[in-house]
């Protein structure tokens, strides 16, 4: 029982930390876009992390650049999330 108060010593100076922040620097996250999926291995991959145009995961299980590719778009739009630069928090509006 002496290890716990250890152990949520840090969990509490951080919420404690969250409640005193008063959240002025906020910076825009970006909305998630459309991702894509291999219709081969099924790797759902945003078009950034794509990269050469072919499909990672069946270039290195099988050593076949496949292309083959479906968009997948997100169902709804979510709302707009802002980032506090202090303390880390997420804040949805």
């Amino acid at each position: 029982m002496s290890d716990y108060p250890c152990i949520l010593s840090p969990l509490r100076e951080i919420i404690e930390y969250m409640s005193t922040c008063n959240h002025e620097i906020l910076t825009l996250v970006p909305p998630p876009g459309a991702k894509l999926r291999c219709r081969h291995c099924h790797l759902t991959i945003s078009e950034a992390e794509l990269g050469d145009g072919c499909c990672p995961e069946c270039f290195e299980t099988s050593k076949e650049r496949r292309r083959d590719f479906e968009k997948v778009i997100p169902a709804e739009a979510p709302a707009a999330r802002y980032c506090c630069e202090s303390c880390g928090m997420v804040v949805m509006v």
